[in-house]
């Protein structure tokens, strides 16, 4: 597992950004209540925060930890409307929490 230099971590965040804009359109994006990159960035800079709370500390596990912020809200890991988040992030001994979390989003998206 690699932990995020202060370096390495400003370029993920930069890439995410990148990936955000371009995979979604801007009126998905304007719903998200941020009207700038620099203010999609610091929302990001808030989820990897949050995803390092709860040991996720992989690019992968943060990517997968960002979808769901964007997807279901900044607030999705404590929502009431998804238990199925706060039960994946807060359950230490599974190895698997990310894929968990991103097979959960997929199923939650289809439905």
């Amino acid at each position: 597992m690699q932990i995020f230099e202060a370096r390495t971590h400003l370029r993920f965040v930069i890439r995410m950004s990148d990936h955000f804009v371009s995979a979604y359109p801007p009126d998905e994006q304007r719903s998200w209540g941020h009207a700038s990159e620099a203010e999609l960035q610091q929302r990001i800079i808030e989820g990897t925060k949050k995803s390092k709370a709860y040991g996720l500390i992989t690019e992968t596990a943060q990517f997968d930890y960002l979808v769901c912020q964007m997807e279901l809200g900044d607030n999705f890991d404590n929502n009431p409307r998804f238990p199925w988040a706060n039960a994946i992030l807060n359950d230490k001994d599974d190895a698997d929490r990310n894929l968990r979390l991103n097979t959960s989003l997929q199923l939650r998206l289809q439905s």
